[in-house]
């Protein structure tokens, strides 16, 4: 058994119960991927289960280990000279777990990486990679056909409205399962999601609003399976509850939310 330790890694994870549940599902031979581990908190963590459980899943990190572009990571890639990737090996070994056998990694940006895999054949990816809204619309696009069938496909900082609103692009709001600030999404029997997955445009015009943007796509497709009215094009900016101190906890934000607006 190896003792947890990922909370010695600096980071940030708070989804502990969801990789706790996803080795708990798998079986010998399935395939876990993250897209995004940075320093390598949450990846220690899914690796001592994996190790722990006894099972042979074969578990990937997807990173550039380059930050992203906000300051606040690109000051710590500076500090260990351009690339963190060094100090997360460091960090993973530290605690006991070895690359190749506990862990794999891939260095690479996300859409990249997804094409390594082929379709129908992940059991488990969980994206926290950047969280601009085109960056997260091209990740869930890219990674959504690489999982089988009864898979699960989630990611983080469900809390932030303009991420989720590019998840939804891709993924109908009704099969999105809300865990704390992680959203999650099992794949279903049916190809629904193909028409739009294999279009091979994504038109940040058709955000989506109010649960319709999914068939306002199929529509201007001519595959739209419901009638359903398009809406009108949403604001650029609406009103929004967010958490914080005393008198700030509805402010404006922009639809398209950037990392440099919150």
């Amino acid at each position: 058994m190896i003792p947890h330790f990922y909370e010695s890694i600096p980071g940030w994870f708070n989804f502990q119960d969801l990789y706790r549940e996803a080795v708990a599902r798998a079986s010998d031979g399935d395939v876990f991927v993250e897209v995004g581990s940075w320093l390598g908190r949450s990846t220690a963590f899914m690796a001592t289960e994996i190790a722990n459980s006894g099972k042979r899943i074969l578990f990937y990190a997807v990173d550039t280990w380059k930050g992203s572009p906000a300051p606040q990571y690109q000051e710590v890639v500076a500090q260990h000279g351009g690339s963190v990737y060094a100090a997360f090996i460091e960090n993973m070994h530290r605690g006991g777990l070895a690359l190749g056998q506990h862990f794999n990694t891939i260095m690479s940006t996300s859409v990249d990486a997804a094409k390594t895999f082929e379709d129908g054949t992940l059991a488990f990816v969980f994206i926290d990679g950047a969280h601009e809204f085109h960056s997260v619309s091209e990740d869930v696009r890219a990674w959504l056909p690489k999982v089988r069938i009864g898979g699960n496909i989630g990611g983080h900082d469900a809390n932030c409205p303009g991420l989720m609103n590019a998840v939804k692009q891709w993924i109908r709001p009704a099969e999105i399962d809300y865990r704390g600030t992680s959203w999650l999404y099992c794949r279903a029997w049916y190809e629904w999601h193909e028409v739009s997955l294999n279009a091979g445009v994504i038109d940040e015009s058709l955000e989506e609003w109010q649960d319709v943007d999914y068939q306002r796509r199929l529509t201007l497709l001519g595959r739209s399976a419901v009638e359903k009215p398009i809406p009108p094009t949403p604001p650029d900016r609406y009103i929004a509850k967010w958490g914080g101190p005393p008198g700030h906890e509805t402010f404006e934000i922009p639809y398209n939310i950037s990392t440099a607006d919150w």
